[in-house]
């Protein structure tokens, strides 16, 4: 095969025969890349609470974070989580226990596989947004006294591409929406 081949067969491919294979390591980027082929800023993902279904918002300790009561009939409470360390697809499973009595209110759902929001692959870093816990009790009448009471909020996260997990937590108080709060007795 002729030089001129090589050549029309390297711009076809995208192979450049005077690059090297290897990457130097860029800090701050995350570029440089490990064994595996995979960016090196793959790890164990961080994972920072929030709440928000059309874009990311942070919850700070204590914060109040809605019990809405969704369209088909059962309550939930909103999470988000943005996410270092990580691909583009991830197991989610979000969660709730009453903080004092140790009961998991939500999160009996089974995990969500989803493609994240805002990925930037060379920073390793995305989000993913309404991220529901759907409470297992349809009953009001448990729903009613969770006003005011602190919850812990827990979502873990499994990079499909890594099959890494971390859990992030954050304490929050459930605050019931109006339609709920308006149904409750004192």
């Amino acid at each position: 095969m002729s030089s001129r081949c090589w050549v029309v067969l390297g711009i076809l491919t995208g192979c450049d025969p005077a690059a090297s294979t290897t990457t130097a390591p860029d800090p701050g980027t995350g570029s440089d890349t490990g064994p595996s082929g995979l960016p090196a800023c793959l790890g164990i993902p961080g994972v920072e609470i929030g709440t928000g279904g059309a874009r990311y918002e942070p919850l700070s300790e204590g914060q109040p974070l809605e019990v809405t009561f969704g369209p088909q009939g059962g309550w939930h409470l909103t999470t988000a989580v943005r996410l270092s360390a990580i691909s583009s697809i991830a197991r989610l499973h979000p969660s709730a226990t009453v903080i004092a009595t140790g009961e998991e209110i939500a999160g009996l759902q089974l995990p969500e596989n989803r493609e994240l929001s805002h990925h930037d692959p060379v920073r390793c870093t995305a989000e993913a947004l309404d991220l529901r816990a759907f409470l297992s009790s349809r009953d009001p009448q448990e729903i009613c006294p969770l006003q005011g009471e602190p919850l812990t909020i827990r979502v873990e996260v499994t990079d499909l591409t890594t099959q890494l997990t971390a859990v992030g937590e954050r304490t929050v108080i459930a605050a019931l929406d109006p339609v709920t709060a308006e149904g409750c007795t004192p």
